[in-house]
Formats: structure tokens, C-alpha cells, sequence
């Protein structure tokens, strides 16, 4: 009489049961990497908008071209820091987060070449001008980037 002895009863409750610990444990790491996107995004965010806002606080668009000089060194601590989880981001925004980076790392490569007088007097004036465009290039795309990662950093 097998469908009279209570095995059954005891293999089906395990089987529940293990069926229920995986489910628990895939959503406890489904719920921990949606936590961790969401703060790997508010990091970037706000990463960008700081170097932003040192843009705008030193007026650099108007002052490259009247020959001022700035001593500034890259200083990117959170995607320093962060770099390994960019994929934690969907690939859009990952994308973006990168090219962003990619410029601010020209754009000081480019301080540092005024600032040493690396370039050739003859070449200083054209250099300040496409100079001042990489800047606002990379200013159009941190001011595009910050919403999206704010959205991602608060979003569901």
C-alpha cells in the first residue's frame, strides 16, 4: 500500500521546502544587487555633478581663453572605487557613465598640458579653443548623465 503510507507526505514537504529556500534566497539576492545598483548610481551622480560644479564655480569656459592656468589632477575616487560594478548599471547608463569619465580624464590631461606649457605658443590659441569645446561637451553629457543616474539611484 504505497498510497496508504505517509512517505509521500514527508518527500513533498521537503520538496516544498527546499523550493521555498531557494526562492527566499534568490530574492534576498535579487534585493541585495537592486540595493547595490541603486547606490553605485547615487555615487556616480553624484561624482559627476561635483566635477560639474567645479566647472561652473571657476567660470573655466571663460577663463581658458584669456590665458588663465589651472593646477587641477584628476581625482575620481567613486569610479576609482567603483569601476568593477559599473556593470551593476543597465548597459545605456553604464555606457554613459564611461564616456563621461573618458572626457573629465581628457579634459584634465588637457589642464595639465596648459598648466606645464606643454603646448606650442603657436598652437596655444586654437588648443584653448578646442580646449573650451571638450569641456562643454563633457559639461552637455554629466548635465544629461546626472538625471538618469539620480533616476536610477531612486527608481524601482
Amino acid at each position: 500500500m504505497v498510497l496508504g503510507s505517509a512517505w509521500w507526505e514527508s518527500f513533498l514537504s521537503t520538496v516544498v521546502g527546499g523550493l521555498l529556500a531557494i526562492a527566499g534566497g534568490a530574492f534576498a539576492s535579487w534585493l541585495s544587487w537592486k540595493r547595490e545598483r541603486k547606490s553605485v548610481a547615487a555615487a556616480f551622480a553624484a561624482e559627476v555633478q561635483g566635477i560639474l560644479d567645479i566647472y561652473d564655480w571657476r567660470h573655466t569656459i571663460e577663463r581658458i581663453p584669456q590665458g588663465w592656468k589651472f593646477s587641477v589632477e584628476p581625482n575620481f575616487p567613486v569610479f576609482e572605487s567603483h569601476v568593477g560594478k559599473i556593470g551593476l548599471l543597465p548597459t545605456d547608463l553604464a555606457a554613459k557613465v564611461t564616456v563621461f569619465y573618458n572626457y573629465a580624464a581628457g579634459v584634465f590631461m588637457d589642464f595639465k598640458a596648459i598648466y606645464k606649457d606643454e603646448v606650442p605658443q603657436e598652437t596655444l590659441p586654437r588648443f584653448r579653443e578646442r580646449f573650451v569645446n571638450k569641456i562643454e561637451t563633457m559639461l552637455m553629457k554629466g548635465q544629461a548623465l546626472v538625471p538618469k543616474l539620480q533616476k536610477e539611484a531612486g527608481g524601482s
